[in-house]
């Protein structure tokens, strides 16, 4: 997988992610001196991205980068905390994004969309967030709900 690393609170994967895992950003022990704090962000920038595992974000933004770099198969999962810097964050960036599966989990998980023209759309939503005035849920969904 390539990746570089503009500034130390962005880096960006732009080589292909496939084969039959996940893909995990649990905290950013991975990434010394590269990913820290609440405005670290994963940018994922190649639309052959087909991994088939779950997507985990447990800390950080995952930004799709270009349109079909977050594979239809995967599901998401975003933990968070009432903690800036361990909160998992999903910005779909503009673009119209399918997954399986949603599930969120965690006071400070979020989906948005940056730009404010895109969407997730998805077969199952599991919100496992309770809400307060300072926990609410922010998403920016799409699909039918039952």
């Amino acid at each position: 997988m390539a990746g570089t690393a503009p500034s130390p609170t962005t880096l960006t994967l732009s080589g292909p992610i496939t084969g039959p895992g996940g893909l995990s950003f649990p905290d950013f022990s991975s990434f010394p001196n590269q990913l820290s704090g609440a405005g670290g962000k994963f940018i994922l920038n190649n639309s052959s991205n087909n991994w088939q595992g779950v997507t985990t974000i447990g800390v950080g933004e995952l930004r799709v980068g270009v349109a079909g770099s977050l594979p239809t198969n995967t599901s998401i999962t975003l933990n968070g905390s009432s903690s800036a810097n361990v909160r998992g964050r999903l910005n779909v960036n503009g673009f119209n994004v399918a997954v399986q599966n949603v599930v969120v989990s965690g006071s400070g998980a979020m989906i948005f969309d940056s730009v404010g023209t895109g969407s997730l759309t998805a077969t199952n939503y599991d919100v496992r967030q309770s809400y307060t005035a300072t926990n609410a849920l922010s998403a920016v969904l799409a699909g039918n709900a039952d």
